[in-house]
């Protein structure tokens, strides 16, 4: 966290964590917007319907959001255990089998919309991304000095072209 509170009287090292894991929170919520809701470019190309479509996109996202955490207070989750990522799912899910009848409710699906609790064995960097992605496909060229064979072949192949 960039500063220029300088006094610890002023703002002390607990309160600049503090104030640093909000800001967090606001990242990773920008994060969701962009990667998870899918909205890292509007579709509309004039500023005020762009605006108008990240602000329902924003509101939908948190209604979203809301549903579920509802849901995972009722049968007594923490709220930050939720997973947005599977909330979505479940709501796009829910809007292509409208007409379908299920055997759980909204609320029961919005339930089990839990982020995983297990513990990692390495970063998540790279889950959803090739190993090789910035490698290139094929290696450097070999330059071989041509022989005699390879200027007979290209005389060969040249004749062919006349």
């Amino acid at each position: 966290m960039v500063s220029n509170v300088l006094n610890a009287k002023h703002l002390s090292d607990r309160e600049a964590v503090r104030l640093y894991r909000m800001r967090w929170g606001v990242e990773v919520q920008f994060r969701t917007v962009k990667q998870t809701f899918g909205r890292r470019k509007l579709r509309n190309h004039t500023p005020k319907r762009a605006l108008v479509e990240l602000d329902w996109s924003l509101m939908g996202l948190w209604l979203i959001q809301l549903f579920a955490v509802k849901e995972q207070i009722a049968i007594g989750e923490v709220p930050a255990n939720c997973s947005v990522g599977m909330a979505i799912q479940i709501v796009r899910e829910m809007m292509q089998n409208a007409l379908e009848v299920s055997e759980e409710s909204f609320g029961e699906k919005l339930r089990v919309a839990q982020k995983d609790n297990y513990k990692r064995r390495s970063s998540k960097k790279a889950r959803y991304r090739p190993q090789s992605k910035d490698k290139p496909a094929t290696g450097h060229p070999k330059v071989v000095k041509a022989n005699r064979a390879h200027k007979t072949r290209l005389r060969d192949y040249l004749r062919t072209l006349k």
